[in-house]
């Protein structure tokens, strides 16, 4: 990104934080932590095959939002495997601010979501990180992402966090179910930011959108190799299957496997 793509990114999340829909006491930010908090109980969005499709249309949804601001923005993706440390480019004073400190409960002090600037209305009320800390001291590598896509087929039975990840390219994105006991992808990166990103309103970072767009570009490589599949089309989980209406968001993982016809595309993809 330029900088001048990193201002715009920045001002439009911005505004969504102080920009309120008629008769609502949620900034339009603060609705999508608390569609996301409420996602996560009993395993409405997370923890079964429909993890990948409606994080998908949840970020695109956030993106449409940003371009009613400033139609020239998009979601960045970060590539965690590339910039994987805390003195990586994304955590300057400029873009999203770096980790805080022990002493001062890990709360984020520079950058423009630094105490005082970004307000939580939940787990709050102050941004919190602890990059490469207490909870993880590693992101997921190029070989750990070279494996996923190695994986034949998008989920298995029991479809949930039970699944074989060598036969679910969705646990293994997840990063549960490793051999290790160890969080692995998608978990390990919660951790790795650790603070606000390590609990149900992690979108309280504005880092949960770029790295959850680079899980959405991994699963579109992946997509690229194995097909436009799902599993199931039925008989798992409800709001988990093929034909299913996603929690929230009104919308299927059938509808949402092209991202191209949902209007987007990656600059890591082949003409």
């Amino acid at each position: 990104m330029t900088n001048a793509e990193q201002t715009a990114f920045v001002s439009a999340v911005k505004r969504l934080k102080e920009t309120f829909r008629p008769g609502c006491d949620l900034s339009v930010y603060d609705q999508y932590v608390h569609l996301h908090m409420m996602g996560m109980m009993d395993g409405n969005t997370h923890n079964g095959p429909a993890f990948l499709a409606w994080h998908r249309q949840f970020i695109r949804n956030f993106e449409l939002e940003l371009q009613a601001i400033d139609p020239n923005v998009t979601i960045p993706y970060w590539d965690f495997t590339v910039d994987s440390l805390p003195t990586s480019s994304l955590w300057s004073p400029e873009f999203l601010g770096g980790t805080g400190l022990e002493e001062n409960n890990y709360v984020v002090m520079d950058g423009p979501f630094r105490e005082g600037e970004w307000i939580l209305a939940f787990d709050g009320p102050s941004l919190r990180r602890d990059l490469g800390g207490a909870f993880a001291d590693r992101l997921p590598s190029p070989d750990d992402v070279a494996a996923a896509l190695q994986v034949p087929q998008y989920d298995a039975p029991p479809w949930n966090n039970a699944s074989p990840i060598d036969q679910s390219f969705r646990c293994f994105m997840q990063g549960v179910n490793d051999p290790s006991g160890d969080a692995q992808m998608h978990d390990l990166v919660h951790d790795w930011v650790g603070g606000s990103m390590v609990g149900m309103a992690s979108p309280n970072d504005p880092v949960f959108w770029l790295m959850h767009a680079n899980l959405d570009r991994i699963w579109a490589d992946w997509e690229s190799i194995w097909g436009l599949t799902y599993m199931p089309e039925e008989g798992g989980p409800p709001g988990h299957n093929l034909y299913d209406r996603m929690y929230g968001l009104g919308v299927t993982p059938a509808s949402v496997l092209d991202h191209h016809a949902l209007g987007y595309y990656y600059d890591t993809e082949q003409p």
